[in-house]
């Protein structure tokens, strides 16, 4: 089963049993297309925040929010920033 949406669709067949568990799968797959698609060339690095107050899996906790990005390994980065700014 190589098509994406079809293993999509599989999942949702055997694990969406009920409205909290489509609801809950249907986060992960957003979160998992974003960082597939809109985080995927390591040449334009962006941080891709998840488990925060907008994309959460599991109960709301602000000690786990994560930030990450695909770099590429032969290449330096400097990551810049002001603390509290968001």
């Amino acid at each position: 089963m190589s098509d994406p949406w079809e293993r999509l669709r599989s999942l949702v067949d055997e694990f969406a049993v009920d409205d909290e568990s489509l609801e809950h799968l249907l986060d992960q797959a957003t979160l998992w297309i974003s960082w597939s698609v809109l985080h995927a060339d390591p040449s334009r690095p962006a941080f891709h925040r998840h488990n925060d107050l907008v994309s959460q899996w599991g109960g709301p906790n602000a000690d786990n929010v994560y930030r990450h990005a695909r770099i590429d390994p032969a290449k330096r980065y400097v990551v810049r920033g002001r603390m509290h700014s968001c």
